[in-house]
């Protein structure tokens, strides 16, 4: 595996390791807290000979560097599978009885959650038990997140000062992400798959109706691979007055196909 020559893995305690579990693949970054140009992102997609434990089992072995001793590691779980509950009200031993009364239980899952601090809220989330376990074991003292617990924080810093009420969605390849704030106050997070862009823009709208937001007056965010989505993006236009998409530049200097990988998250943390 190709790394930038300014990444000595000899010295991998210097630099945060963040991995993330997409639907269908996996990715990993290599980043340093205090030099932004110290980063490499790369990305792959799963095939279907192997089963998706096995694909994650397999990328580990194979990038043995992964499971080195790493200022931070943090396993960030990209899925559609969490729910919130607002802090006041959260007991984290009956995580999984809220959890499996508010989605479908699903066979050898892992629950697990985020406190989000800034917002009052956890986050509940699944994992598969077996890559649960082996990335525990595989890897040096990982944290594990969800994709969701990363975009609030990050999206609570955007908005008009004259406008409390806006709404964020993130695309990717087939899973939109729609992040809905009023001022500093969480609405809304949901997460959507999709196939085709009319069911996405069903679901934007939906959320935006749900939350009462303002076409006239209310902001909507599109950030993520909205190249991708200029059907989606123009029909919004039509239908919202408020439409910024955001440009999120990164200081890192790597290749154009590699920073058009990068999730808005990360972009959110290194942009300029």
């Amino acid at each position: 595996m190709f790394l930038p020559e300014n990444i000595d893995l000899a010295c991998s305690e210097k630099y945060i390791l963040s991995i993330r579990l997409l639907p269908n693949g996996f990715s990993f970054c290599i980043s340093s807290p205090t030099d932004p140009e110290v980063f490499c992102y790369k990305e792959t997609a799963f095939g279907n000979r192997l089963s998706y434990a096995e694909n994650v089992k397999k990328m580990v072995f194979d990038l043995g560097f992964l499971s080195q001793v790493f200022l931070k590691t943090e396993v960030v779980l990209v899925s559609d599978r969490f729910t919130l509950v607002p802090a006041p009200f959260f007991d984290a031993k009956k995580a999984k009885t809220v959890f499996d009364f508010n989605l479908h239980p699903e066979e050898n899952e892992a629950v697990l959650y985020n406190i989000l601090n800034d917002n009052d809220m956890a986050l509940i989330f699944g994992i598969n038990k077996d890559i649960y376990a082996f990335l525990l074991r595989s890897l040096w003292n990982p944290v594990f997140t969800h994709h969701v617990s990363h975009f609030i924080p990050a999206f609570l810093c955007f908005g008009d000062e004259k406008t409390t009420k806006r709404c964020h969605v993130d695309f990717q390849d087939s899973m939109i992400t729609v992040v809905c704030m009023d001022a500093r106050k969480l609405l809304s997070a949901n997460v959507f798959e999709y196939d085709d862009a009319s069911d996405g823009l069903f679901y934007i709208v939906s959320v935006w109706e749900k939350q009462g937001l303002d076409q006239m007056t209310d902001s909507l965010y599109l950030s993520g691979k909205t190249e991708k989505q200029k059907y989606s993006v123009e029909v919004l236009k039509k239908l919202i007055k408020n439409v910024q998409v955001m440009n999120l530049p990164l200081k890192a200097t790597i290749p154009q196909e590699d920073a058009a990988l990068v999730p808005t998250d990360l972009r959110m943390e290194l942009c300029g």
